[in-house]
Order: structure tokens, then C-alpha cells, then sequence
């Protein structure tokens, strides 16, 4: 409605006569009359062309305004007593170039990364010729994007892709499965890869391994390695199918999860009564009793059946300050 008075007072003030002759402003009596009604007619129209623009298709641009679309229509409308108004009128709407933003931030590879050419681009983290750990474009077979990944190169030999980083609370794990599928975060801080993409990486035809490393806020760390991981895929829900042989100094609190189905809020698959996603406020492989281990639980110094746990770590395994969960190809 404001923008409509302000379209009135505009034409009020500069409209013309057809025959060229100059209306004046203001007046009373049978030519006060005259104006309204005028502005009455002018009104209406302005109502039917907005009515009209509604069903404008919009036009995708280029160049810098690549993320919006703009519709114009110009039209003239003409009244019976000779009035001539030129209206043009513009609606711009947000275009979204891509429907499924990729998360976690940073894993889809830019222009100048791509640029430094194929000898940057490697076949897991175990082929980094590098001993500093960091991000770095992985190609995982012949036919796939690279994409950029988290590998950790010190610990138990490196070559680890990390799946899951937590060390300050900033990011929440409290989330829905199409977050736990499709992965959250920023690979420069805390996030989850995604359900889907580790199911695609374990199940390439080899043999992978998984290691928890954890560090509680007394400054101990300890890890829990598995030589043998196993991830079912979208169909079996991403069930753990397999986390064996153990080895490490903070225990298995894996080994009861193995043959769940993974859990959210919103997707109840575990076997128990209640849904263990909303009692322990994460995304889990959820048991019977629903927790030997809650690695997205809640982060922070706080002993609760909420929190970040993996209870088999001595002196403390909840509330923990940072993990990290990996995964690699065995040799």
C-alpha cells in the first residue's frame, strides 16, 4: 500500500495532458472532483497490472547479479480523459544456482585449487607424500569428483581420512537425519562427513579400518583403533555392520553398537522403547540401552547421560573435550 501512495504522489506531481497543456495541482470544487476521480482510475489500473505482474515468468541473469532473477514489464496506461502514465515496474526474487549445497564447507574444491593441476589431486590420505595434517584434494576412483578431505597424518601410521572432528563446542550435533546424511560443519572446524559419504568411501571393494581418538578436559588422550569397519548404505539405514579387533588404550565402547541402524531425532531406528537420539541429544548407532559410546552427544564438561561419551576411557570417558573418529583403506 505505501508503495502504491508513493506511485500516486509521483504521478500526481508530473502528469501531463495529452494535448501538451499543463494541469495545475490543488484546486476545489468540480475540478477537485475531476482529479480524484482521475486518481481513482489510475488506482484501479495500478491494481490490475500488479495483479498481472504476479504471474510474470522470471529471467534468470548473468554476471554479478548471477543469483537473482528479475521480471519487468512496461506498460502505459491511458485514461478516457487523455491522462497518459508510463509505468515500469521490476520484481527480483533470489535464485538458488544450487539446490543441495555441499557440507561440510570447504569439501567441495574451488577454482584455484582445482587450477594447481592433477599431481595435487591424490587417491586417499594414505598417498600424501606430506607429514603435516591438513586438508587435501582425494580423488577416491577413477570416475569421482576430488573433493577435499581432512587426513590426519601422524598418529599410528597417518593416511586417515577424519570423519567426524569435535574439540570446542561451536558446532551443534543435535541434528536431523538429512544433516547426519548429507554431512555439517566446516572442514576448518568442527563438522560430520556425512552418512552417505562414508558409506561410499568403506564400500569401494577394500578393507577399511576406524580409530576413535578422544581427549578429555584433563589433557589425557587416548584412542580406540578397529582394524575392521564396515558401513551398510542408505537402503540398511547405514547400520554398523562391522567395528573389530580392537587395539588401543581407551577401550571398546564401540562393540555393542555394532548391527544398529543409525538414529536421529527424526528417525527412530534403534531397538529401544524410546527413541535414544532425543534422550542423549545426538546421532548415534544406538543399542537396547542406547549408550556404551555417544560421540555426538552434547560437548562439554559435564558428567550427564547427555553428553559426548565413550565410557570405556579411564579416569574419565564423558564430556569430552575434543575426538576425532577416522577411517582408512588397509594396506
Amino acid at each position: 500500500m505505501e508503495r502504491r501512495i508513493t506511485l500516486f504522489l509521483l504521478t500526481f506531481a508530473t502528469f501531463s495532458i495529452v494535448n501538451g497543456e499543463e494541469q495545475p495541482i490543488g484546486g476545489c470544487g468540480f475540478g477537485y472532483e475531476m482529479l480524484l476521480a482521475k486518481l481513482e482510475t489510475i488506482e484501479e489500473r495500478l491494481i490490475a497490472l500488479e495483479a498481472k505482474l504476479e504471474n510474470v515468468p522470471t529471467q534468470k541473469v548473468e554476471g554479478p547479479e548471477k543469483n537473482r532473477a528479475i521480471s519487468k514489464e512496461e506498460s502505459i496506461v491511458r485514461s478516457n480523459d487523455g491522462i497518459v502514465l508510463s509505468t515500469t515496474v521490476s520484481t527480483v526474487s533470489l535464485v538458488k544456482t544450487d539446490p543441495t549445497p555441499k557440507y561440510p564447507i570447504g569439501i567441495v574444491p574451488t577454482e584455484e585449487e582445482l587450477a594447481d593441476g592433477e599431481g595435487n589431486i591424490y587417491t586417499s590420505c594414505r598417498e600424501v607424500p606430506s607429514r603435516v595434517s591438513g586438508k587435501f584434494l582425494i580423488r577416491i576412483s577413477d570416475d569421482a569428483q576430488p573433493m577435499n578431505l581432512l587426513c590426519e597424518l601422524n598418529p599410528l601410521d597417518g593416511g586417515w581420512i577424519v570423519v567426524q572432528n569435535r574439540f570446542n563446542g561451536t558446532e551443534s550435533f543435535y541434528r536431523n537425519w538429512k544433516d547426519y546424511e548429507a554431512g555439517f560443519g566446516n572442514l576448518d572446524g568442527e563438522f560430520w562427513l556425512g552418512l552417505e559419504r562414508i558409506s561410499t568411501l568403506v564400500n569401494n571393494g577394500r578393507e577399511w579400518e576406524i580409530m576413535f581418538w578422544l581427549k578429555n578436559f584433563a589433557g589425557v588422550t587416548q584412542y580406540s583403533q578397529f582394524s575392521k569397519f564396515m558401513l551398510g548404505n542408505a537402503t540398511e539405514q547405514y547400520i554398523l555392520k562391522q567395528a573389530g579387533q580392537y587395539s588401543g588404550n581407551a577401550g571398546d565402547s564401540i562393540g555393542r553398537h555394532v548391527g544398529n541402524k543409525f538414529t536421529t531425532y527424526d528417525r527412530d531406528n534403534d531397538p529401544a522403547s524410546y527413541n535414544c537420539a532425543k534422550k542423549h541429544r545426538g546421532g548415534w548407532w544406538y543399542h537396547n540401552t542406547c549408550i556404551t559410546s555417544n560421540l555426538n552427544g552434547v560437548y562439554g564438561y559435564t558428567a550427564s547421560e547427555q553428553s559426548n561419551t565413550w565410557l570405556t576411557m579411564k579416569p574419565i570417558g564423558y564430556g569430552l573435550q575434543a575426538s576425532k573418529i577416522m577411517i582408512r583403506q588397509r594396506l
